[in-house]
């Protein structure tokens, strides 16, 4: 209790509050807790409706809520709510979103406490985070981005890539002189001059004036050890079967922690001096969620006594010196699916495997029963379960926790066994699956006591060279292909029952172009800007408004909240007919709005808002008070169809309360829409909430224009009050007492004036002649009820 009083002084310090706010606001938290569970709900609320005191207050009480929850949101989190206004967060998925963030941060306070952190340093690294990327996002994960340590080695903006391999290590041959051009033209070695082509680079620049570039897989440089990988021989005593190596255990080996340049000179010699001949395991972990092109954050070696876990981050521009032992054709490196991770050494570091061993492609071609995973392959061969819930973690995080330590030394520590008995299992291969392979036991293969067979030597020597091809992988980049991602993403969310249109087309390609410029300027990865699907979800809704875009996903990305008005102007001129190249020549750079600018709304004159708009300006007129006595007024609920074909037309729902302006709750249900002059509504259900009559609306008025009746002809009115006259008039003594009308029956709907004007035409010569008081009447004068069923019949 004293901590919590503690904690309470602290933050009314902090927030400047009145003493004892805390103590004032948790009792009045749970009486609004408790009295909001007595508002009404369900048919109660809707015979509350019927009162305007009771719709006022409720519109009142909603205001003043929405401006107390955004009051709040602006305090805690201002680089969301700072250009919303209250009226946006009838919007639930914003509320939702608000809330999350709200929690994650308490949710990073309370781990900040347990871990011992105190407030003064969580402040000093907020502000660090604030001042480090003016005008970034807030990060999803609060913690820091380390590649600001190595900022100058980052260039999103280049559309190829040069390695910075300045020395070649175990080399056969030379760098290539294209290399060297390609270095000195981006500054990483200095230009000799001599190379120099004054006629060539003339021609070049011309034809980038044409607007005849080169290709990017002309730009693209080649693997700088593909001669070393081409000359890659193994020795016969390589494809014969060897007694299997068995691992210690791993609190009984040593770890080593490299994190300076001395510790890694001291790890590249030791490697040296003890594997030459030998084999090592090699395993990265990598992190892109908040980066664009991603970036290496752990390196781990094992060799048959030791475990290396190489940190980065402070020797980034060190981490080149990899190649000594990398590069050795002498040390096998051992790797599991190393297909991503010769490409991202590559980048990061300039660090190029030669001679390599994936065991992924072993258990590929052996047909593991289980799976071809890494945790698969130690469970069967090692009999250790790996737990892989930190394969997807953040491996930024510093100082790493033990739990992610074990499992980063765990993922070589077992492999030079399954190494092992990989190798025998690929040479015992042969025609007869049950007596070869991974089938012979585990115990067989760890023995080494197996002869090799010659197709088991192929198999081997296959993955040998399958393995060669992915060293030979060279890193590559290039611009971002718009028409090539929208056709890749039409091909995995898009169905042939709802394609997209131009419009929403050129709207996916240029959203995509503005995902893909935004996460070069903030380095920051497309799916933390906004997931394909998100892009999917924009473009089916085409929203013209920041409100109606943070409608269409849940959640919404905080960066995209933050932008959602660059994005609403991309759609609205997508919907006005311009394509991505007219916007990008019409604003090459992508728009940015500042925290300061104003927030404001997007009137777009395009077909499909005045569709929109003609619908919904056609309102139901007011009817009366049902009687004097401040009885509840008829609430009734209104299934309409819209269009000539009922099949096709758009199905309304209307809740029409009598005597008030609350509008309609509308709910479309259909895919065509019909424009205004139309008006044509078939009622097909009516249902009344209250066991008394309402009034009866008034008619609609007509639409067509009435055709002029012929001379003699009597109007569809006039020939229809007549054959009233004629009727019995026994009706009134049918009606209670009191005057009250009597229950509403089913009315059909009055026909046109063109259509009525046309029965008069067939019945004008019967009903045009006058009937004389006294004689009977003529039988081709129709009484009412016939008439009505010969206007059904038409």
């Amino acid at each position: 209790m004293q901590n919590s009083t503690a904690v309470d002084e602290a933050l009314c310090q902090r927030v400047q509050l009145a003493p004892g706010f805390i103590e004032k606001l948790l009792p009045q938290l749970v009486d609004l807790v408790k009295y909001s569970r007595l508002l009404p709900q369900g048919e109660e609320h809707a015979i509350r409706r019927g009162s305007r005191d009771f719709l006022a207050s409720s519109k009142d009480l909603g205001f003043r809520s929405l401006q107390a929850v955004h009051q709040i949101f602006r305090f805690v989190d201002q680089t969301i709510h700072r250009n919303t206004a209250p009226e946006g967060l009838k919007n639930f998925n914003l509320l939702v979103d608000s809330i999350d963030d709200i929690l994650e941060r308490a949710d990073g306070h309370l781990k900040n406490a347990a871990a011992g952190v105190q407030r003064e340093e969580a402040e000093e690294e907020e502000k660090e985070l604030s001042h480090s990327a003016p005008g970034a996002t807030q990060p999803a994960s609060r913690l820091p981005k380390p590649q600001v340590r190595w900022r100058h080695l980052i260039d999103n903006h280049r559309t190829h890539f040069v390695p910075r391999l300045l020395v070649k290590h175990n080399e056969e041959s030379p760098l290539s002189p294209k290399l060297l051009e390609a270095q000195a033209k981006v500054g990483i070695r200095p230009s000799t001059g001599s190379s120099a082509k004054p006629a060539e680079d003339e021609l070049q620049s011309h034809l980038a004036a044409m607007g005849v570039g080169s290709r990017p897989q002309d730009l693209a440089l080649a693997n700088p050890y593909e001669e070393e990988l081409n000359a890659l021989a193994w020795p016969d005593s390589f494809f014969q079967c060897k007694p299997a190596q068995r691992y210690p255990r791993v609190e009984d080996t040593p770890l080593v922690m490299v994190r300076t340049d001395e510790e890694l000179k001291q790890m590249i010699q030791e490697v040296k001096a003890t594997c030459i001949g030998k084999e090592i395991a090699v395993d990265v972990e990598h992190h892109d969620f908040r980066s664009y092109r991603g970036f290496v954050c752990l390196v781990q070696v094992s060799t048959r006594q030791k475990d290396f876990l190489l940190d980065p981050f402070e020797i980034f521009e060190q981490m080149h010196l990899l190649n000594e032992i990398f590069s050795d054709p002498r040390i096998l490196k051992v790797l599991h699916g190393a297909d991503r991770d010769v490409l991202w050494l590559q980048r990061d570091f300039s660090v190029y495997l030669v001679n390599m061993f994936d065991t992924g492609l072993a258990t590929r071609a052996l047909r593991l029963q289980g799976g071809y995973s890494l945790a698969n392959l130690v469970s069967h061969f090692c009999g250790v379960k790996l737990d892989k819930k930190y394969q997807t973690a953040d491996w930024r995080e510093r100082p790493l926790p033990q739990e992610m330590i074990h499992y980063a030394r765990a993922d070589t520590h077992y492999l030079l066994f399954c190494y092992d008995c990989l190798k025998n299992a690929l040479l015992a291969q042969s025609g007869m699956a049950s007596t070869s392979g991974v089938n012979l036991g585990i115990a067989v293969l760890e023995s080494g006591d197996l002869q090799a067979t010659e197709e088991g030597v192929q198999t081997l020597q296959a993955t040998m060279q399958k393995s060669a091809a992915l060293c030979g992988q060279a890193y590559h980049e290039a611009p971002l292909d718009a028409g090539q991602l929208a056709m890749s993403l039409c091909e995995r969310f898009g169905s042939k029952q709802r394609p997209l249109d131009a419009k929403q087309m050129n709207a996916l390609k240029a959203i995509a172009e503005w995902r893909d410029c935004l996460a070069r300027n903030i380095d920051e990865s497309l799916n933390f800007i906004a997931p394909d699907a998100c892009l999917w979800r924009i473009c089916l809704a085409m929203p013209t408004s920041p409100v109606k875009l943070r409608s269409t996903c849940n959640p919404l990305p905080t960066t995209l909240q933050q932008h959602a008005q660059e994005v609403v102007d991309i759609i609205v001129k997508c919907l006005q007919g311009q394509t991505p190249a007219e916007l990008l020549a019409a604003d090459p750079k992508t728009p940015h709005i500042t925290a300061d600018s104003p927030p404001r709304e997007v009137e777009a004159d395009v077909p499909v808002l005045r569709e929109v708009e003609a619908e919904t300006s056609w309102k139901i007129g007011e009817w009366p008070l049902r009687s004097p006595e401040g009885s509840p007024r008829p609430l009734v609920h209104v299934t309409a169809t819209f269009g000539r074909l009922p099949a096709l037309g758009r199905k309304r729902e209307f809740a029409v309360l009598c005597g008030a302006d609350s509008g309609s709750e509308d709910a479309d249900t259909g895919p065509v829409s019909v424009e205004r002059p139309q008006k044509r509504a078939r009622v097909i259900r009516r249902k009344i909430s209250f066991a008394a009559p309402a009034p009866e609306p008034a008619p609609e008025p007509a639409l067509e224009p009435a055709l002029e009746p012929a001379e003699g002809v009597d109007t569809g009115e006039e020939a229809e009050r007549k054959l009233e006259s004629e009727a019995p008039k026994d009706a009134e003594a049918q009606a209670p007492e009191g005057g009250l009308p009597a229950p509403m029956r089913k009315r059909k709907r009055k026909r046109p004036n063109s259509q009525r004007s046309l029965e008069n035409l067939v019945s004008a010569p019967q009903a045009s002649k006058p009937a004389s008081p006294a004689a009977p009447k003529p039988a081709s004068v129709p009484s009412t009820q016939s008439v009505r069923r010969s206007k059904g019949k038409l």
